[in-house]
């Protein structure tokens, strides 16, 4: 973008949940259904890839919220910073937004770790949602983590790769907790994405690197705090794999799609189709992409997009009278 341009989202922060919180709200207030992304990590916002979100913002008024502990709403999370926290903040975000663009209702959006404020968010106040959408949705973390590392090991050896094979054996089996957590999981994540089987191929690291360090809404502190922010959401990774979400939300009153690509290893896509079974919902539906991984958005827009245009009133633009 050239110097000087005026972007076109506004950061704003109001006070949530006690501590202010920055959201990316467009100019755009047209006769469009209001979406709230819930980005995933914890502490990896969408903000940095804002430009791929062209297909969202044709379709939507989109909203970006950077949750606590994120970026440019960084702040250090304490130890004892719990998932219900964050759902707060959801339902607070939303009522921010709602008042401000004059709507009844908007469109929920769960990303990964996002997937999970979600889903709780929309069962806690339904009141507050048209609908909830879930891509790589989290279901029963603790199985589809260890089912990834059984498979990622078997594989492997089946390799004859034996440099992962021992780095795997060392770390052992997920859930990673406590001192020197953080560097297991990202031994894990990386021999993980080697065996992933994603005919989308996987972003690299350095291409990851180099958005956030040339995003246009960050200052220089904004881009340390989003490395630091994904290091901090360690202390949620406990409770996140405590928790069966279909024991903790069996109802929900609203409708319900999850996305899911078919070789996302992070979120594996039996759990989250079992959670939709399992779920009662005024309606629900599980939609696979064959040639997805986790990043279901960015590894197949076009046929994601076709199945958002497929959802039954999701383009309403619920208005208040």
């Amino acid at each position: 973008m050239a110097k000087n341009q005026k972007l076109p989202y506004t950061v704003v922060r109001p006070l949530i949940g006690g501590l202010h919180q920055a959201l990316l709200i467009p100019d755009d207030n047209a006769q469009k259904p209001l979406l709230l992304v819930v980005h995933g990590g914890p502490g990896e916002p969408m903000t940095p890839f804002i430009d791929t979100l062209s297909g969202l913002e044709a379709r939507f008024v989109v909203c970006l919220w950077e949750q606590r502990g994120a970026a440019m709403s960084y702040s250090r999370l304490p130890d004892d910073i719990q998932v219900s926290q964050f759902v707060s903040d959801a339902i607070e975000v939303t009522q921010y937004l709602l008042k401000r663009f004059g709507r009844e209702k908007l469109v929920l959006m769960g990303f990964s770790w996002g997937s999970l404020v979600g889903l709780l968010a929309a069962a806690q106040a339904p009141e507050l949602y048209a609908m909830y959408i879930g891509v790589g949705q989290i279901a029963d973390q603790k199985a589809s983590e260890n089912d990834a590392y059984s498979e990622i090991l078997d594989k492997s050896r089946a390799a004859g790769d034996e440099k992962s094979t021992a780095c795997l054996l060392k770390i052992g089996p997920p859930p990673y907790l406590g001192q020197g957590a953080m560097k297991k999981m990202m031994q894990e994540r990386t021999i993980l994405r080697k065996y992933s089987e994603n005919p989308a191929g996987d972003v690299k690291l350095s291409t990851y690197f180099k958005k956030v360090l040339s995003c246009p809404y960050y200052r220089f502190s904004d881009k340390i705090n989003y490395f630091r922010g994904m290091k901090s959401g360690a202390a949620l990774f406990d409770e996140v794999l405590s928790i069966i979400v279909s024991e903790t939300v069996p109802k929900v009153l609203v409708p319900i799609y999850v996305m899911q690509g078919k070789h996302d290893m992070q979120t594996r896509p039996r759990y989250a189709e079992k959670l939709i079974y399992k779920l009662d919902a005024p309606n629900k539906k599980y939609v696979q992409f064959e040639k997805a991984g986790h990043s279901v958005y960015d590894d197949d827009t076009d046929t994601f997009l076709h199945a958002l245009d497929t959802i039954e009133t999701i383009y309403d633009p619920w208005v208040r009278n």
